[in-house]
């Protein structure tokens, strides 16, 4: 399975030296995969300037967003719903490699996160999405990068 979550704000120039970049997700129901695991790897797409995501079927494959060497893997077995659990993330070497591309003029980052063959077959975990809004919904993923 992969997950694409697209921000278009505070998109550091080409360059920048970034300090650090977090992203937080919540989860959208109570879980747990004990003994089994859920290990996700999280990327960007690796794009000067990153086509917006769609609804097409394939658009997040590798063979069309390419992703970037530095990969941040997470291991998670249980998560709980909710506002106050949300898992934050250290993406920052993932937003260094996009902004030291050369030519990188990007309006959008677009973050991509791939449920691993690692991950137990049958498991897997949704987290909130920007506009979830049911009983015990999280936040909406949240990208914070300080340069």
């Amino acid at each position: 399975y992969t997950l694409g979550l697209e921000f278009n704000s505070q998109i550091p120039p080409q360059g920048s030296v970034i300090a650090s970049g977090t992203l937080s997700l919540w989860w959208a129901s109570t879980y747990n995969a004990a003994p089994g695991v859920i290990k996700l790897y999280i990327s960007a797409h690796d794009a000067d300037t990153p086509a917006a995501t769609n609804t097409t079927t394939g658009d997040l494959r590798a063979s069309i967003r390419p992703r970037t060497t530095a990969t941040t893997i997470v291991t998670v077995t249980s998560v709980v719903q909710g506002d106050g659990n949300e898992l934050d993330i250290d993406i920052t070497a993932v937003i260094q490699e996009l902004v030291d591309r050369a030519d990188w003029t990007a309006t959008r980052i677009v973050i991509l996160i791939d449920t691993h063959a690692d991950t137990t077959t049958g498991e897997w975990q949704d987290v909130s999405s920007f506009d979830d809004a049911g009983p015990g919904a999280g936040a909406p993923p949240r990208l914070v990068i300080q340069v």
